[in-house]
């Protein structure tokens, strides 16, 4: 059991770097509404200023696999 005020490692933030954000498919809010829908995410926001993705997730069920074939999906490609 993890202590009060101890942070809970199995949550984390990750940032993806998104190329082609422009051009997206079904608008940012549309992309974050479908990366929220995965497994493991917690929510996200697309910034198209910096074109990155911001996901809270949850390390225990997250798959940047499944992120990446969304953000695809949508008409965007990752910049790894």
């Amino acid at each position: 059991m993890e202590g009060v005020g101890e942070p809970d490692r199995r949550m984390g933030t990750v940032r993806i770097p998104l190329i082609g954000i422009s051009c997206i498919a079904g608008g940012r809010v549309g992309l974050e509404r479908a990366l929220e829908d995965l497994r493991g995410v917690t929510s996200a926001y697309v910034n198209p200023v910096t074109e990155s993705a911001y996901l809270h997730i949850d390390r225990r069920h997250f798959d940047v696999t499944r992120a990446v074939e969304v953000i695809e999906r949508f008409g965007a490609r990752v910049a790894i």
